[in-house]
């Protein structure tokens, strides 16, 4: 082969220790998924390199297998990830790439030349390491080991990159980008796990990017607003009645979160709110598709006391202070 992977090979001068990740599993597919058994074996600033392992092949003193190169930013071609079958010659320590293919940065997808020749393994270079790990390997039955991956292989690698140019090590990037999280216990285990910093997680959590949705990031720490405090009324209000739950909390960063439950239905409500005397106004921001829509128009919150009473549609609503 002729470009691409062949420039990639001399991408990197250190060899992370593909043992240090271990074959450990991020999580386990849906029931009935089939899905790709693709390894993380290299995570560094400026490269991750994965195998799949499914596809490694034991003919004598030759391996035949998949491997998937991932890059921060286009290379010389233009490509940012390279995707090709290896054959590597363990006992004479030579390699060819064939049907490899390019992929730019708009998801095009170029097919790439074949090498006409075997070619000498350089050490410090991905296809050394793909050499050093499946050359031991001696049946398609054994652990090509490496961190399983289950999260989108592209956004993975744009994950560990980032975790790492932020200090975490190699092998924790790698398992922290394995997976996708959507439960904010399990991301939190996650980063304990990885020995992460509690004063870096919410770094953490940013260069995950999408791998973490929404509903398991933690909530944004509350910086108080003058008037906001001043008003008095911040604070956590509920209403319960039979099959109906309500919950009304005004934070003193003047943004309010709400939520009703009541039979299948289900409201839920981020925004903002003001004060003028007893008089409460709630203005929603953006709710998110999955959660029901709420429509303030018409309602009408006032203090009383220390609780609010909300009008809706008519309708008095008792919502009582929780006290500390």
């Amino acid at each position: 082969m002729t470009n691409g992977l062949c420039s990639v090979r001399r991408v990197i001068g250190v060899i992370a220790v593909c043992s240090a990740l271990g074959a450990t599993a991020a999580g386990k597919a849906a029931a009935g998924e089939k899905r790709k058994d693709e390894r993380i074996l290299l995570a560094l600033s400026d490269i991750v390199l994965t195998i799949d392992a499914d596809s490694i092949q034991v003919v004598g003193q030759t391996r035949r297998l998949r491997s998937h190169t991932y890059l921060p930013i286009p290379d010389e071609n233009g490509n940012i990830a390279y995707a090709a079958n290896l054959e590597v010659d363990c006992a004479r320590k030579l390699s060819r790439y064939t049907g490899a293919t390019g992929t730019k940065a708009d998801g095009k997808i170029e097919r790439l030349d074949d090498d006409a020749e075997f070619t000498p393994i350089v050490v410090d270079t991905p296809v050394s390491v793909l050499r050093n790990q499946t050359c031991p390997i001696q049946s398609a039955k054994w652990d090509v080991g490496g961190v399983t991956l289950l999260a989108p292989p592209q956004a993975a690698a744009r994950a560990i990159f980032a975790l790492v140019q932020l200090g975490i090590s190699s092998s924790a990037a790698a398992e922290l980008a394995s997976r996708t999280y959507d439960y904010a216990p399990s991301l939190l285990m996650r980063l304990n796990e990885q020995k992460v910093p509690k004063a870096k997680h919410r770094q953490v959590i940013e260069a995950l990017g999408v791998l973490v949705e929404e509903e398991a990031k933690p909530p944004l720490p509350i910086v108080p607003q003058a008037a906001a405090v001043r008003s008095g009324k911040v604070g956590e209000y509920t209403h319960a009645e039979m099959e109906l739950a309500a919950g009304l909390w005004l934070k003193a960063d003047a943004t309010f979160e709400y939520f009703l439950t009541v039979g299948s239905l289900d409201e839920a409500a981020r925004g903002t709110w003001s004060a003028d005397g007893d008089q409460i106004t709630l203005k929603p921001g953006k709710i998110p598709a999955k959660q029901g829509e709420v429509d303030f128009t018409g309602w009408r919150v006032f203090a009383k006391g220390s609780d609010l009473t909300v009008i809706r549609e008519g309708q008095p609503m008792l919502f009582e202070r929780r006290k500390n």
